[in-house]
C-alpha cells in the first residue's frame, strides 16, 4: 500500500515528465460509474427506529454495568420499539417501490 505522501506510480512518472495528471478526467470517470449504482435513501422510521434501537443498547449495557434492573429493562423495551419502528419503515419502503 501507497503511503498518502507519495503519488501512485502512473502519476509519479507524469509528473515526473513535467505532466499534470489529469485528476479531472479521473473524476468524472468514477462520477460516470457511480451512477450506475442506484442509492436509497432511508426513510425517516428506519432512521429513528435505528437510533431507537442503538439508545436501547447502550441503556441496557449501562444499566447492566450499574446493576440497574430497571434501567437495563427500558432499554431492552427501546430496542423492541427501534426494531418494530425501523421494520415499519423497512415495510413502507417497500411499498413506494
Amino acid at each position: 500500500m501507497l503511503s498518502q505522501s507519495q503519488p501512485p506510480p502512473e502519476e509519479a512518472v507524469r509528473v515526473e515528465c513535467g505532466q499534470e495528471p489529469d485528476r479531472h478526467r479521473q473524476r468524472s470517470a468514477f462520477i460516470e460509474n457511480s451512477s450506475d449504482m442506484e442509492m436509497k435513501m432511508a426513510n425517516e422510521d428506519q432512521v429513528k427506529g435505528k437510533a431507537k434501537d442503538i439508545g436501547g443498547k447502550i441503556k441496557e449495557e449501562t444499566g447492566d454495568a450499574i446493576g440497574n434492573d430497571k434501567m437495563k429493562r427500558d432499554g431492552q423495551a427501546d430496542q423492541v420499539k427501534g426494531k418494530v419502528q425501523k421494520a415499519a419503515g423497512d415495510a413502507k419502503d417497500k411499498l413506494s417501490d
